[in-house]
């Protein structure tokens, strides 16, 4: 079965986040997910201290956003390919805040 992007975004990850809680503990921040190409709305993840709450659209205060295709989003929350490399060849933009964006994508992507 293959999973949707929204799925993988809105089931996915805050079941990850439950799983490595000990490690964003003290991360603080809101981190913007958008797919390049299309309709969708993006996400906003809020992390306060290790929690994790994911919601459609662009929420306020935004630290850092994080822009990628679909199939990139899916090879990275499928494990298929890892933040580092999407970054190191251009398949993954990031906007504001890049350690914020690296203590999360490490924790909830890789």
């Amino acid at each position: 079965m293959t999973l949707t992007l929204q799925s993988l975004i809105e089931e996915v990850i805050p079941k990850r986040a439950i799983k490595v809680k000990a490690r964003l503990k003290g991360v603080n921040g809101t981190l913007f997910i958008e797919a390049a190409g299309t309709d969708e709305r993006g996400w906003t993840l809020k992390l306060v201290d290790g929690v994790v709450e994911v919601k459609r659209g662009q929420g306020d205060n935004i630290n850092c956003a994080i822009k990628a295709d679909t199939k990139t989003w899916n090879s990275l929350l499928c494990g298929r390919l890892s933040y580092m490399k999407a970054l190191l060849v251009g398949k993954l933009r990031i906007k504001g805040d890049r350690l914020l964006a690296l203590k999360i994508t490490n924790s909830l992507l890789g």
